[in-house]
């Protein structure tokens, strides 16, 4: 590792690889060394632009340096549930504030993002995860098939606890996934409902054979495939 020109830095690096071991994870660390100013600059400025851009870029690398600390400090002491709390509020009351239309949206991107292998991968933090314990407000509901090849967050580049999602094979809407459906609506308040489909669905094409083919099918695999071929209950 580089030097550690600051005692803030060590912490930082301490409290790095303590967290890296309480969580059994593999800890990527990066050193960040102490900026002191180059040897062009200790001779001088050639500008008060050039010195302006040098001190904001400092500033810059300072202030990660302390998010970097702060991060590592919370993940190796823990988060109390009070403050999880509190973070689980504020995220509330923003998600309150997001018209539908914006939410609709952020899916048609995050589906941009995703086809054109561009995805951003929303993954929470520690805290983050913990202030969900107490609370989810998750902005859409969707009913989506069981298939592997469609897993849904994966699919609108979406984090935890964005997404209330339904699978079933066939995205069939019978009373199991109508009531999950109606709890996300009355209960989780969620802005946009959707039904998604895609291209080659087994499920589907197995409702399409004869009802002789059918019956072969254990049971309750049997009911579904005839479920899908009545339509909605």
């Amino acid at each position: 590792f580089g030097a550690m020109g600051r005692s803030g830095d060590s912490a930082a690096l301490v409290a790095l690889v303590v967290s890296g071991v309480a969580l059994g994870g593999v800890l990527g660390l990066l050193a960040v060394t102490a900026l002191g100013p180059s040897k062009k600059n200790r001779q001088g400025f050639r500008d008060d632009d050039e010195e302006d851009d040098f001190r904001e870029d400092l500033r810059k690398r300072r202030q990660l340096r302390e998010i970097i600390a702060d991060e590592a400090a919370g993940m190796a002491t823990g988060f109390s549930m009070d403050e999880a709390r509190e973070k689980a509020d504020a995220g509330h009351e923003i998600a309150k504030g997001i018209p539908p239309a914006e939410v609709l949206s952020a899916l048609q991107k995050g589906n941009i993002r995703f086809w054109m292998g561009t995805p951003s991968r929303p993954e929470t933090s520690a805290f983050e995860r913990r202030a969900l314990i107490s609370k989810q407000f998750p902005l859409t509901a969707i009913l989506g098939c069981s298939d592997s090849r469609v897993p849904t967050e994966i699919v609108f580049d979406q984090g935890l606890g964005d997404m209330y999602v339904v699978r079933v094979a066939g995205n069939c809407l019978d009373n199991t996934t109508t009531a999950s459906l109606q709890y996300a609506v009355y209960h989780l308040k969620v802005k946009v409902l959707m039904v998604l489909g895609h291209e080659g669905c087994a499920a589907i094409k197995a409702a399409q054979l004869p009802d002789r083919d059918i019956a072969k099918e254990p049971e309750c695999l049997g009911n579904l495939l005839s479920s899908l071929k009545r339509g909605p209950c």
